[in-house]
């Protein structure tokens, strides 16, 4: 199953089972009741045991401890991506193992064909189409535009999550220039 299609299932199945209505989704709690996985915010997760020294994370993922970690420095809208994201890598990277998963800056910039690219990115993706399902932002764009500042406040995503989302569902054609700098300063 790829990545969207598991996080359309994995929606489905805690939307039936738990109820609600998203936008938004309750991201940690489907993570804590379905997925049995704990959501746990550090000041700096490089002090969580199993995490890299001196790398600096906003997600990581314990599968033998059913842990989820983030930063609570970053954003509110930042960290639901982040455990959204590190579902995704439980679901389709870790349900089996024990080894901790985290993204660091070295994940990001190899080779894009890479393995831990690819790991990224569909946990990327796993994590955009569960806070963003496709549906709901077809139906959020026809009644109120494709205005990422307006959809990311109803989604409780960040405004560049809902800008990429948006050109990667075709309504804007690319992000705009002040989040497209935003974005660029958080790679750095």
């Amino acid at each position: 199953m790829d990545e969207q299609a598991a996080a359309t299932e994995v929606l489905a199945r805690f939307l039936a089972t738990y109820g609600g209505s998203p936008p938004p989704v309750d991201v940690d709690e489907l993570a804590e009741s379905l997925c049995c996985l704990r959501v746990r915010q550090a000041e700096g997760l490089t002090t969580v045991p199993g995490a890299p020294t001196g790398t600096p994370l906003s997600g990581m993922l314990l599968p033998a401890r059913k842990e989820v970690w983030v930063n609570i420095h970053e954003p509110w809208e930042r960290r639901r991506f982040s455990v959204a994201h590190e579902v995704g890598h439980f679901l389709l990277h870790a349900e089996t193992g024990d080894e901790a998963v985290y993204c660091r800056t070295g994940d990001l910039r190899p080779d894009p064909d890479s393995p831990e690219r690819l790991r990224e990115r569909e946990a990327n993706r796993f994590a955009a189409e569960l806070l963003m399902p496709a549906a709901l932002i077809e139906q959020a764009v026809a009644t109120h535009g494709s205005d990422p500042f307006v959809l990311a406040e109803q989604f409780r995503v960040s405004e560049v999550a809902m800008a990429f989302r948006l050109v990667n569902l075709a309504h804007l054609k690319e992000l705009p220039v002040d989040l497209d700098r935003e974005w660029r300063q958080w790679q750095s």
